[in-house]
């Protein structure tokens, strides 16, 4: 399967969303309820943490049409989710997720683009952090 979900931590705080090799939109929206399912048990701010470093490509086509539908789609099934941090060293991901969000608030807000594991975790922490 080149998507798979899993718990990054014991607190069930940040989803773990593994892409590797070729995908496809329709092997994301397969296993999107599964993450969605896995997000309900969050008790708190949900972050998804998204390793792209092993996929193939960034995205396949239909970004612009699918990331919206998707982000709207993860709010309305968890009020906890917070942010989605994609870590990737393709740049057209960041350029196409910039694209984007001039057209979707949701992905201004909730949508960071890095190079590295560090990065999106250094990303997560500033936010947990903030509102204390």
């Amino acid at each position: 399967m080149p998507i798979t979900f899993e718990w990054y931590d014991q607190e069930r705080g940040i989803l773990l969303t593994t892409v590797s090799g070729r995908w496809t939109w329709k092997d994301y929206l397969d296993m999107h309820e599964r993450g969605v399912e896995m997000g309900l048990e969050a008790p708190h701010r949900l972050y998804v943490l998204v390793d792209y470093l092993n996929a193939d490509y960034a995205v396949p086509t239909g970004i612009v049409q699918n990331l919206p539908k998707i982000t709207a789609h993860v709010r309305q099934a968890n009020p906890n989710w917070y942010l989605t941090v994609i870590v990737t060293t393709n740049p057209l991901a960041s350029t196409l997720i910039n694209l984007v969000k001039p057209f979707s608030p949701a992905v201004r807000d909730h949508y960071h683009v890095v190079a590295t594991l560090e990065e999106a975790l250094a990303i997560i922490e500033a936010d947990r952090t903030k509102d204390n």
